[in-house]
């Protein structure tokens, strides 16, 4: 295949492959760390290397499942239809509806969220995403990401050094807006020199993790309400606290669907309490479809507090 992006020229091999679950090697071979795309932290910029269609959706479906299990809102830019896109994400085991009714995950093209990339200066695109940002904080979401495919965006063939001005402009906005970012590569469009001078431009190359999250915490409707799937404990008990704080500030009322929740162990369930204790008059938190074992650990926990109420 001919590299559209190129210092010279050479057949990748299955050493380069970064994609392939926490694959260290890899990723100090492009003189990088490696990041783990499901545990991201804000202004974190990533680049994604896949050589396949395989790679490229369980890589995609990894970063959509981690903004999940953060609670966070996710945009995927794509080339293509966002049907397209969508599917990718089903055939890598996310379930779409109910996070893009949800408003969680939004699917865009390249120019609908960085616009013309001859003339987008840094002071556009961090006024760009700190709308974005103010947006999802608004909408009663604690953090956004952002992950999306390079190749679809209107490079001029070979034009690596517009690129890396680019990506460097990029990892700046990040740092001062605070949000996330894995921008995916296919390295059959690249040759060695030209994937080790992207991947510097980024503070990690991207690893798909090894282990599921515990728990995703999905937007449902009507927002803001929430909807926790999994199993609750002192891992992610604080990742419960923050998505519940975020929704509290979008509505006063909050409603939390515990219907597919297996587990939740004592410390995870007082953090709902202690956020309960501090609110205002008028503020409600209603746990809603509360399993046999999470209603068990209530009652012998008795948290009580006027400002949350368990449906019958």
């Amino acid at each position: 295949m001919t590299s559209a992006l190129a210092t010279g020229s050479r057949i990748p091999t299955r050493k380069d492959r970064l994609i392939n679950g926490d694959n260290r090697a890899s990723g100090e071979r492009f003189g990088r760390p490696p990041g783990d795309v499901s545990a991201l932290v804000s202004g974190q910029h990533l680049c994604a290397l896949y050589q396949n269609q395989d790679e490229r959706r369980r890589l995609t479906a990894a970063v959509i499942r981690g903004a999940l299990a953060a609670g966070d809102r996710v945009i995927y830019v794509t080339p293509g239809p966002s049907d397209v896109a969508l599917a990718l994400l089903e055939a890598g085991g996310i379930e779409t509806g109910r996070p893009v009714r949800g408003g969680q995950l939004l699917v865009h093209s390249f120019g609908e969220i960085y616009g013309d990339l001859a003339s987008t200066d840094l002071a556009q695109l961090v006024a760009t995403f700190q709308a974005a940002l103010s947006q999802s904080l608004a909408a009663g979401f604690p953090g956004l990401r952002i992950t999306g495919e390079m190749g679809g965006s209107s490079w001029p063939a070979g034009s690596l050094e517009g690129l890396v001005r680019w990506e460097r402009m990029v990892s700046q906005m990040l740092g001062e807006v605070g949000i996330a970012a894995i921008c995916q590569y296919d390295q059959r469009q690249l040759d060695e020199p030209a994937t080790t001078v992207i991947a510097a431009e980024h503070s990690g190359v991207a690893t798909s993790g090894q282990r599921l999250p515990l728990a995703l915490f999905i937007a449902s409707t009507p927002p803001p309400a929430l909807q926790v799937e999994g199993e609750l404990d002192l891992t992610n008990g604080p990742v419960l606290a923050r998505v519940i704080r975020a929704r509290l500030a979008a509505s006063p009322q909050l409603r939390v669907d515990l219907g597919a929740v297996a587990f939740a162990d004592v410390g995870s369930l007082r953090e709902i309490y202690q956020i309960a204790v501090g609110l205002p008059a008028g503020s409600r938190i209603t746990l809603a479809n509360v399993t046999e074992p999470v209603r068990r650990v209530l009652d012998l926990a008795g948290f009580r507090a006027d400002a949350v109420v368990i449906e019958s």
